[in-house]
């Protein structure tokens, strides 16, 4: 984000085009009803994009709505660093592995114990840092989840089929929605070098499936 502090957790592409006028209400219902479910969001002006035609909407889901979904979605956290023994701990273990590689080598972070997040016993679990405590991995399924399930109504006209990011994509109204890779998720000021960057992502999807790293369109066939 512009202030530095909060990472990009999720991004989402849009261009202009023919029926833009209804595109753009339901990306407006939409992205108020992502701000509703507790979702920050920051949108670059296509101007500020290589291709000039291009928006982005980046996502960052603050610690509040990273713990709720984390609690719903039962996601392990650790709670404690593992004393379980690994190799030369164990007594004549090495003979079996006389080529073994050294252990920080193949285990350069520790293990630890895991158990399904509880909101209310945060105290109980490793936190050290709320920003880094939830890995990216895991806060890119988080923010998913919310825009797989969000609504693009309004309040007043409820229509269940006008719901989630995978008929926004099928519709056109977004072009594709992905993570970022970790360093660009914090980092990444110019959209340019983010444009540069999203071959390097973690996934992209078109449609709620995995798709080409490059030359991703919308099918504009559903309403």
């Amino acid at each position: 984000f512009r202030d530095g502090v909060r990472r990009v957790d999720f991004v989402l592409s849009y261009v202009d085009d023919k029926d833009g006028e209804k595109k753009q209400e339901r990306r407006k219902e939409f992205e108020a009803n992502l701000e509703k479910a507790g979702l920050e969001l920051e949108t670059e002006d296509k101007s500020e994009s290589k291709d000039q035609i291009t928006y982005f909407l980046k996502i960052h889901a603050p610690w509040d709505i990273l713990a709720t979904y984390a609690e719903v979605l039962k996601i392990k956290v650790p709670f404690k660093e593992s004393d379980i023994p690994h190799g030369q701990d164990v007594p004549l273990e090495w003979l079996s592995h006389p080529l073994r590689l050294p252990e920080h080598i193949m285990r350069p972070q520790p293990d630890y114990f895991t158990y399904p997040f509880n909101k209310q016993k945060t105290d109980f679990f490793l936190i050290s840092d709320k920003d880094t405590f939830f890995p990216p991995s895991t806060r890119s399924r988080i923010v998913f989840y919310i825009l797989g399930r969000c609504p693009y109504y309004n309040e007043g006209r409820k229509d269940r089929e006008k719901t989630g990011i995978k008929r926004l994509l099928s519709n056109g109204t977004y072009a594709a929605a992905f993570p970022l890779h970790d360093d660009c998720a914090v980092h990444c000021c110019a959209f340019d070098h983010l444009v540069e960057t999203i071959p390097l992502s973690l996934a992209l999807w078109h449609g709620g499936l995995p798709a080409a790293k490059s030359g991703i369109t919308a099918r504009d066939h559903a309403p």
